[in-house]
């Protein structure tokens, strides 16, 4: 009887670890597979599950803590580069706080097969955009780098920040940390990538005058930034870096330190830092020389050239293929538990510590002092520029005109 009764004890426990490891379960799926969603079962429950029609819910469940949520694009011929880019994003750069937006039924049917945050942003798009890879520049590849855009506008209005990536990103530290670095040492509203391109003709002001990347950015959400990107989309048929460049000193101003960031804000205009060059002297995408963990890396973008099959070329030679085909990690990463036995670590990721530590710094990466005097100029010039028109309306910053060239100011 004594060992029936033991038997009986021990079937009880067994049921109850049972149904304890079954309700454990579901949590256990999620937590190993928050950088590879697409190796979990399609029938996990994800907590963004079922919410590719509804922004504002897929925004709350998605959002960090601190109300930053990372905005990605999709289209199925270049899975293997947004998978690479989001795992790098959650792995190295500690952030699992984004959403991916499609355009196409398909593109949308595969994300949704992938278990990524998917969002039907079709109606965003001015012209049809397939699950192709579209090349650089064309009406396609514009309409969807248009509708990320619009996008933000959107999450902007929300009340959320918004950190925004294109596919072809690699991620090498922490991003949320290292942007708000950024924006505690010179009170700026937004950061983006420095690119530097000028004409030749000091007289000529017709040309393009290339100051930043529109492909990543860290936006926050106030007045200030959401009147910036309202006029940012106020003229959809220019490529969106070409319309971003020709608003400096109509919608916003570059600034490098709180007093000149300050004064920019002073006169309502949102106040952009720009980060330093991704390589000494230029963002064009080149083999490392010295330390591939340099401060001034938070992520490489492929720049300067376009084409899919280039930048696959330059992802191997780089050494920055985190992923396979399939999304599976090749390379194992103890500290975050991904890859597994038998796979090398990779030899240089994650990069330690912070990017752009040295922020008081010049935008070419050498450490700097914006003086005192410097700023006060700065902020004397917006002042007379302010009073060089009455009918300038001061809560607005500029003057509404009908003609876009000279709304812009180019």
């Amino acid at each position: 009887m004594i060992g029936n009764i033991r038997s009986n004890v021990n079937r009880a426990h067994l049921c109850c670890l049972v149904l304890v490891f079954a309700a454990l379960l579901p949590s256990l799926v999620l937590t190993n597979h928050q950088d590879t969603p697409w190796l979990a079962p399609e029938d996990t429950s994800f907590p963004y599950k079922g919410l590719e029609h509804n922004l504002v819910e897929l925004v709350k469940v998605q959002a960090s803590t601190s109300k930053w949520i990372t905005l990605m694009t999709f289209t199925g011929a270049i899975k293997r580069f947004v998978l690479n880019c989001i795992y790098s994003m959650t792995t190295f750069g500690r952030q699992p706080h984004y959403l991916v937006a499609t355009f196409d039924p398909e593109s949308l049917a595969l994300c949704i097969k992938l278990n990524l945050p998917c969002y039907n942003a079709s109606s965003l798009s001015q012209v049809r955009i397939t699950n192709e890879a579209h090349p650089f520049d064309t009406p396609a590849s514009n309409a969807l780098w248009w509708a990320k855009q619009q996008l933000t506008f959107e999450i902007l209005s929300m009340g959320y920040n918004v950190h925004g990536s294109d596919a072809d990103v690699v991620y090498f530290r922490e991003i949320l940390p290292s942007y708000q670095h950024i924006f505690d040492q010179t009170w700026a509203d937004g950061a983006f990538l420095m690119e530097e391109a000028v004409t030749e003709n000091p007289e000529d002001f017709e040309s393009y005058i290339n100051l930043m990347n529109a492909g990543v950015y860290a936006l926050k959400s106030s007045p200030r930034v959401l009147k910036f990107v309202h006029h940012w989309l106020r003229n959809l048929e220019e490529m969106d870096q070409v319309r971003l460049n020709n608003l400096m000193g109509a919608a916003y101003m570059l600034c490098e330190s709180r007093a000149m960031c300050h004064a920019s804000k002073r006169h309502h205009k949102a106040a952009f830092y720009r980060h330093p060059h991704i390589f000494p002297g230029t963002s064009c995408t080149q083999p490392f020389e010295g330390d591939p963990c340099d401060e001034r890396r938070l992520y490489i973008h492929f720049l300067c050239e376009s084409g899919w099959d280039r930048k696959a070329g330059a992802w191997s030679d780089m050494q920055l293929w985190l992923v396979d085909e399939q999304g599976v990690p090749l390379w194992s990463n103890p500290a975050a538990g991904v890859g597994g036995a038998g796979k090398p670590t990779h030899p240089f990721l994650p990069c330690q510590g912070l990017a752009w530590q040295n922020v008081g710094m010049s935008p070419n990466g050498g450490v700097g002092c914006v003086v005192m005097q410097e700023a006060a100029m700065f902020s004397d010039h917006l002042t007379l520029m302010a009073h060089a028109d009455s009918s300038q309306d001061p809560k607005v910053g500029f003057k509404e005109k009908p003609d876009a060239k000279q709304e812009d100011g180019v």
